[in-house]
This record gives structure tokens, C-alpha cells and sequence, in this order.
């Protein structure tokens, strides 16, 4: 999906954007829905398939529909579906290009774009959406600093029941309890017509268990967590395994003129506190709505416009809050101590009396049916 050329390469447009995932996209949705000129980049349309933000919290679909980004599935989809779907909804406003960045100068006033065709743009101020990626950075000055490296692993993969039938649920959420497992939570939820599982563990790239776990996924969750399949009832793999591995990132020397940062641009957290999309499109929300139409109201695009958007109370919030929520999350999973060790019994013991209970009222409501009068 290549929208029309500008006239020329050089004229001066609002805003450039680098990176078409879900923030960029998003971003370059709002500011052209509300009459900003923008150019908005990315090196591949439409989006293939990546594991990403498979499941949206109730909290995040009303963030998204909030923000005029259009309705979303609330059981589940898949990432690329969700962005090529947003990108075709893009405003005509917004000429999204093709192209690979090479290169980003900034200065106060002015600030350009260089594309792998040596096509440059002009621009009044350059977002930065292009995840995790490194190499435009470091020629700003811009340093990405480790929190936690291989924080957490994720893995995504679909299932089916092993006699044929259909499940007699739509989601299930399943939470760690032992750190022998190091697994934060498994959760199941449907996707279209499949059943599609994602699970969170606190797993390094080269332990055994990842590739035990890619091997058979199956075996290895009914030896880890029987619970799990003691509700499912057997399972079987249908297609393959994904997995992600995860650190915790976040930068330095951000604060300059000229060019913001959104998304895992900005800080990179662990998908197994299922925040991620949050801090997504609060950071989206801030900078368009927020902040942008002010800076573009006056000339000029220095340091201390930038700092606003960085130091804004809402997104300081969102940001401290979902990065030391991945750090106490690891730590209920495998820190060994008493203390965590009696929380996760606690969490065992009151599962327990809840399965319990509900299984308590069900027959006690069922043997009232059937009893006459």
C-alpha cells in the first residue's frame, strides 16, 4: 500500500514518522485525521506475520477505540493483521512510503530524513517508532541502557483438543505458582476459530527448557503444569512454536531537539506483564494529542519542547509503572525467599478454595434443579 509522492522531496513537511508497527501507525492516524501533513516510513508493506500482542486487555481495546483507531477484536488477533488493518485506514493525508531509513539529522528549527535511495525529507519534527532497532541512535547520541537482559521468554502456538472435540471455554488464564517451573503464566484465548496459547517464562535463550519446550510443547506443559490440562483435557500442537525473548531496555540522551520517541523506541518492557500495548498507546496519546499541536502552533522544535512530552506525568506514570511491574513479576516467579515462596502458596491455597467453591455452588445449584418443589 504506497500512497502518492509528494511533489518534491524536499518540500517541508510536520512530521516524518519512522516505523510503521502499531505505534507509528497509530501515530500518523491521529495527526492526519486532524490536518497534519505527514510522511510515515517503514521497509515493509504490507506487515508478514510476527508474534506480537496476540491478546488485548479490556482496559486496551477501549484505549485503542478511544483514540478513533477503530474497533478491535476483544478475545484476541494477531499483531500483523491489526496493524496492516489499522495501516489501510489511514487518512489520505498521510504519504506512507516504502522506504528504508538511513539516516536522521536534527537541529532546533529544521530536521532531515534520509531514505536507502538517497531520497531526503524535510521535516519540523522526526518520530521515532522503529522498536528496538539501534543503528539510527547512535549517530544522535542516543544510547539504549539494559534494565534486565533476558529478562523473560514468550512463546505463542495453537492447540486443539487430542479427541476432536471443541473446548468448553473461550479463554483461560493459568498463573505460576512454583519457581522450579519459572513460568509466569500460560493463557489461552481464541483467535478466529483456533485456540491460541501464549505463554511467559522466566527462561534464558540457551536454557534446556526452551528447547525442550520447542520440541514438544505439549508433553512439556503436562509435566509443568498438569493443572492446565487437567482442564483443557488433551491437547495437540496444530502448526509451529514461536518464541521471543525479552530485555528490558530503556535510553539515554533522549532529551534533544528536534526528534521524540515512542514505543519500544523508548523503552522496551517484558510482554508478560501484558502492559506493553498500554504503554504503547499512551505514549501515542500524549505525544499527538497532548503536545504535538502545541509545538506546532509556535516555530522552532528545540530541547525544551521535547522535555514536555519526556516529562509529562501520565507517561512518567505508565513508564515506571509497567517497567517495575516486569521486575516484581520476575521476582513472584523465581525469587526463592520466604516471603515470595509464602505468597505464591497463598495464591496456590486461594485458587484452590475457589475451584472448590465454584464447583461446590454449581452442584448444590444443579441438585436444586433437580429436586421438585
Amino acid at each position: 500500500m504506497i500512497r502518492c509522492r509528494l511533489a518534491a522531496s524536499t518540500e517541508l513537511t510536520e512530521v516524518v514518522i519512522v516505523g510503521a508497527g502499531l505505534a507509528g501507525t497509530a501515530a500518523a492516524t491521529i495527526l492526519g485525521r486532524n490536518g497534519v501533513r505527514v510522511v510515515l516510513l517503514d521497509a515493509i508493506d504490507p506487515l508478514p506475520y510476527c508474534f506480537r500482542a496476540e491478546k488485548l486487555s479490556p482496559e486496551q481495546v477501549e484505549r485503542f477505540e478511544r483514540l478513533g483507531l477503530g474497533s478491535v477484536e476483544p478475545q484476541g488477533t494477531f499483531y500483523h493483521e491489526l496493524v496492516n488493518g489499522l495501516r489501510r485506514r489511514m487518512p489520505t493525508a498521510v504519504d506512507f512510503r516504502m522506504a528504508k531509513v538511513r539516516r536522521i539529522v536534527t537541529g532546533p528549527v529544521r530536521q532531515e530524513v534520509v531514505v536507502d535511495n538517497g531520497e531526503k525529507f524535510q521535516t519540523r519534527l522526526v518520530i521515532v517508532s522503529s522498536g528496538n532497532s539501534e543503528k539510527l541512535l547512535k549517530p544522535l547520541t542516543i544510547r539504549r541502557r539494559m534494565v534486565s537482559r533476558s529478562h523473560s521468554m514468550a512463546f505463542g502456538f495453537t492447540v486443539a483438543p487430542r479427541n476432536g472435540h471443541l473446548f468448553d471455554f473461550a479463554e483461560f488464564l493459568y498463573k505460576g505458582d512454583h519457581t522450579e517451573t519459572r513460568i509466569a503464566f500460560l493463557s489461552l484465548f481464541r483467535i478466529g476459530q483456533a485456540m491460541r496459547a501464549n505463554m511467559f517464562a522466566y527462561w534464558g535463550a540457551g536454557d534446556a527448557d526452551v528447547r525442550e519446550f520447542l520440541v514438544d510443547p505439549i508433553a512439556a506443559l503436562e509435566r509443568r503444569l498438569p493443572a492446565v490440562t487437567r482442564k483443557t483435557g488433551p491437547l495437540r500442537l496444530v502448526g509451529h512454536v514461536d518464541r521471543c525473548p525479552s530485555h528490558l531496555r530503556t535510553v539515554e540522551g533522549h532529551v534533544q531537539s528536534g526528534v521524540a520517541l515512542i514505543g519500544d523506541a523508548f523503552q522496551i518492557n517484558c510482554p508478560a506483564t501484558a502492559t506493553g500495548m498500554t504503554k504503547v498507546l499512551n505514549d501515542v496519546e500524549c505525544l499527538c494529542t497532548d503536545h504535538l499541536p502545541d509545538w506546532l502552533s509556535t516555530p522552532g522544535m528545540g530541547a525544551e519542547k521535547i522535555a514536555r512530552f519526556y516529562e509529562d506525568p501520565r507517561k512518567v506514570s505508565v513508564d515506571r509503572e509497567t517497567l517495575q511491574l516486569a521486575l516484581v513479576t520476575r521476582r513472584a516467579a523465581v525469587d526463592a525467599s520466604l516471603p515470595w515462596r509464602l505468597r505464591r502458596q497463598a495464591r496456590s491455597w486461594k485458587r484452590t478454595v475457589q475451584d472448590w467453591w465454584h464447583v461446590s455452588a454449581a452442584g448444590s445449584w444443579l441438585g436444586r434443579k433437580r429436586c421438585p418443589g
